[in-house]
């Protein structure tokens, strides 16, 4: 068991007892670094981008990650990398500004690639890039690629799915190729979830 002495917290100077802690409580740990400075916290976010990348290139996030985007603890916060990157090298980010990516690479923190705008401007420069799942000019990359499956099936097709399955007991994947659709489609026919009148 280790010796229990009295301490100093890093952060708010209070005195406890501990033993190889750094501050007195869980408020205080996740406070972040107290002393970090600006540079220091560029510094730190620089050693989590690719070395030798040009500025032309995405610099990919290299560290912490939630819903694509990269994360770094900052002035006791989580938060977004690309906000961070566009703070530390062009100047502050209002509450109300998006962070967009002109490159389209949530994990992308090079400022050459980061734009301000309006939550309703992202949205705008998605659509047109056709970054929406729904959008049109996106179901037709989808379609070409493979993604939607066209089969448009009939009545007797799910007549004919149900026999085979029961009385051979014929696979979903094999169903699903024969009748060109996905095994879930196969599965929601079978379990009676779709095509329900029949």
């Amino acid at each position: 068991m280790s010796k229990v002495y009295k301490r100093h917290c890093d952060r708010c100077g209070n005195y406890y007892e501990g033993s190889g802690r750094k501050y007195c409580s869980t408020k205080c740990y996740g406070k972040g670094k107290p002393t970090e400075t600006f540079e220091e916290a560029k510094e730190r976010f620089l050693s989590k981008v690719p070395k030798g990348v040009s500025k032309e290139e995405c610099w990919n996030w290299q560290a912490g990650k939630s819903q694509g985007y990269g994360t770094m603890t900052y002035q006791g916060k989580t938060q977004y990398a690309h906000r961070l990157s566009y703070s530390f090298f062009k100047g502050k980010v209002p509450s109300d500004l998006d962070v967009c990516h002109s490159c389209d690479n949530p994990v992308c923190v090079n400022p050459n690639h980061l734009f301000l705008g309006t939550h309703q401007d992202n949205m705008k420069d998605r659509d047109r890039k056709g970054r929406n799942r729904w959008t049109k000019q996106r179901r037709k990359i989808m379609f070409a690629k493979g993604y939607f499956h066209t089969a448009k099936l009939r009545a007797d097709d799910v007549i004919n799915i149900r026999r085979e399955r029961e009385k051979w007991g014929t696979s979903y994947s094999d169903l699903a190729q024969k009748y060109n659709t996905t095994v879930s489609n196969i599965q929601h026919i079978i379990n009676r979830e779709t095509w329900k009148h029949i």
